[in-house]
């Protein structure tokens, strides 16, 4: 269960299948993270979603984690137009950002 083509975690789940283990597996696109979560809670199939989508379904048992050797490498970009009034406020998006991602 997946979303678009275009998610970095579904690019790098079936990279990493193939590299691995030489498998593909058969895809079900859904619009939602809780369309695919519903899913797969159904029994349906699995998903690789980011850990934080799924922390209260893991914490209550409605969804199970199977151990993975997929590394995640996602890349992020922050665009912005360039403007004085927002250069303060960008400035402390990006180190909280940054805070967050040294906290990870």
């Amino acid at each position: 269960m997946t979303n678009e083509p275009e998610c970095s975690y579904r690019t790098q789940f079936e990279n990493s299948a193939w590299q691995l283990h030489q498998r593909k597996f058969p895809t079900v696109e859904l619009d939602s993270i809780a369309a695919i979560k519903a899913m797969v809670a159904s029994g349906l199939g699995f998903s690789y979603l980011p850990r934080e989508t799924v922390e209260a379904e893991l914490h209550n048992q409605y969804l199970y984690e199977i151990p993975s050797d997929v590394t995640n490498r996602i890349h992020a970009h922050l665009l912005y137009r360039k403007a004085e009034q927002q250069r303060e406020l960008i400035q402390a998006f990006m180190q909280a950002a940054d805070n967050q991602l040294q906290n990870a």
